[in-house]
């Protein structure tokens, strides 16, 4: 039997070929129109492999709402939203101990906006947004020390150095708006790229930065459609990909800061997952129809093609499962809930080619 998974969310997409930007400034753009689509995706289009990696729990303790997966050599992170807590695992699932230090007080947090881990000290780096504050513990969650952030960004990666790489594609009062580096101490360190206009970015806990090698760390930008490369080594930024809509999308409309300030619909893509190879992404049509359109660009072929279903049936299962942002590079990550089980947390790993 052939299932197919579907996200009400969005509407449909077109295939298109890419060109080279003469100026050398953009490596390859792209034209989508969400007005056609094929039917189906084959998950084995762009899966080779998937890993099921089953978390297991203490007796009392249960997963409620995870939305990030941070890896280390050996070992893995879960954090928890729902909870607001951080369970620590074995490669393989095997539960290690909890990190719950919410609260007020010395290297307490009032939320977790992203998990990073520095696998060379193996310490854990909670970046605490409201409090403009980076928690460090141990990966025992032992508190080692905290660093005081001079300014907000919504999105955080720990740099081979030390620094930190900051992204806010939306709006921040009396912050940086785009792409900045931050020094280990917490300060503004360099703006690599500004952001001048306000865009209606849609909220989301997905990362906007992703690795693509120890040395290079990408960035989905939902202000400008683009995906972008820095690299840690020559300190630079390039444009791998430019997706150009012919609806309108987030760019639509620069000066605006809230997406409830839009009356007419425009799409934007939610959740992503990039390889050597292919970039994955669902995108969704807001204030418009509730559908999910699935988009698969080819770096070998220089084409986009867009699809009304996901057939997770191609790499034998039932369901995909529900997408988590995670720092695995060329992978896309998902959990799934057995109700049947006791509410056991699984993950899937689905590795792309």
């Amino acid at each position: 039997m052939k299932y197919v998974y579907v996200i009400f969310l969005f509407l449909l997409c077109a295939c298109s070929r890419s060109s080279r930007m003469e100026d050398g400034v953009c490596k390859a753009s792209v034209d989508i129109d969400f007005s056609v689509a094929e039917d189906s995706l084959p998950l084995s289009a762009f899966v080779s492999s998937r890993r099921q990696i089953h978390l297991d729990l203490p007796e009392g303790e249960v997963i409620g709402r995870p939305v990030q997966v941070c890896t280390a050599d050996s070992c893995l992170f879960v954090y928890d939203q729902l909870q607001m807590s951080i369970y620590h695992f074995t490669e393989g699932g095997t539960f290690l101990n909890k990190i719950y230090r919410r609260g007020q007080g010395p290297g307490e947090y009032s939320t977790v906006t992203r998990l990073m881990v520095d696998r060379h000290s193996e310490s854990l780096y909670v970046y605490d947004k409201i409090k403009g504050a980076i928690h460090v513990y141990t990966f025992a969650g032992d508190f080692l020390r905290t660093i005081r952030t001079e300014y907000m960004a919504n999105n955080i990666a720990l740099l081979p150095d030390g620094s930190f790489l900051c992204f806010t594609p939306d709006f921040i009062y009396n912050g940086p708006c785009g792409l900045w580096l931050m020094s280990a101490d917490g300060r503004l360190r360099k703006v690599l790229l500004e952001y001048k206009e306000k865009y209606p970015v849609v909220s989301a806990f997905w990362d906007r930065l992703y690795p693509v090698s120890s040395q290079v760390i990408g960035i989905s930008c939902p202000a400008t459609d683009r995906y972008l490369h820095y690299d840690c080594t020559a300190d630079s930024v390039s444009v791998e990909l430019q997706v150009n809509p012919l609806q309108k999308s987030t760019r639509s409309f620069g000066g605006v800061e809230n997406s409830m300030d839009v009356s007419s619909s425009y799409w934007s893509c939610l959740i992503y997952a990039c390889s050597p190879r292919f970039i994955f992404g669902i995108w969704t049509e807001q204030h418009g129809d509730p559908r999910a359109v699935y988009s698969l660009y080819d770096k070998r072929t220089g084409v986009m093609t867009c699809y009304k279903n996901l057939d997770v049936s191609s790499v034998g299962m039932d369901y995909l499962g529900h997408p988590v942002s995670a720092d695995i590079p060329g992978c896309l990550v998902t959990y799934s809930v057995d109700d049947t089980d006791g509410d056991a947390v699984s993950l899937c790993v689905y590795r792309m080619k």
